[in-house]
């Protein structure tokens, strides 16, 4: 395995074979991404879950606008999601972007793909925002961890064809990572002769990556 500190050293990566691991130095806060669905495949009091280091939270969707169908679920705190005027996906977004920004420890946003982006406000330990029973498509969780540890991890781009990553650098500002890596390409020789395997060595832009 290859260590390299990268980004200032606010940032390591380990090469190991064909996988390449973006860990932090410094503490990391929970965050995830959600799609949100339209309101008709919502029930009343369906809800997810988001955490602080402190403390436990569910969002919990009011379908009906009368909170009479509060799931209460025991030792989480509530975040109450008013979507009884929600016609369609991006006001279901809407309604949960203030819902959470309303809420001390949180930041919501909504992305020009209309997804909410949730982030915890301090670095800790703690789980990412995940599902309970919306439905929703929970995408680049990330656990939080008080000591750093592991962001994101891939085989760059899930590319089969490679053999080893040599080398690796990341750029926090762009969340851009470069590799150099050796491939292994396949060609065929025709009936009854089987198979030419050549390795060449090529830098690759990584954008395929499985989070946490």
């Amino acid at each position: 395995m290859i260590v390299k500190f990268v980004d200032d050293g606010s940032y390591f990566v380990e090469l190991d074979g064909p996988t390449v691991v973006l860990k932090s130095v410094d503490p990391i806060a929970a965050s995830a991404t959600i799609q949100v669905n339209d309101p008709s495949s919502i029930d009343d009091g369906d809800y997810f879950l988001v955490n602080t280091p402190e403390q436990g939270f569910y969002v919990w969707m009011d379908k009906s606008g009368d909170t009479s169908a509060d799931p209460t679920p025991e030792g989480l705190d509530p975040i109450l999601v008013d979507i009884s005027g929600a016609g369609d996906a991006a006001a279901v977004a809407a309604a949960i972007q203030t819902a959470v920004n309303d809420t001390s420890g949180f930041s919501a946003t909504v992305n020009s793909e209309g997804d909410v982006e949730i982030d915890v406000d301090t670095p800790g330990r703690c789980d990412a925002p995940s599902d309970y029973n919306t439905q929703f498509t929970f995408i680049d969780q990330l656990d939080g961890d008080a000591t750093g540890g592991t962001i994101k991890r891939a085989v760059p781009n899930g590319d089969s064809s490679i053999v080893e990553v040599y080398d690796a650098d990341y750029d926090v500002s762009t969340d851009t990572m470069t590799v150099l890596c050796k491939i292994r390409k396949t060609a065929s020789l025709g009936k009854d002769v089987g198979v030419k395997t050549e390795y060449r060595t090529e830098a690759q832009t990584v954008d395929g990556f499985v989070w946490g």
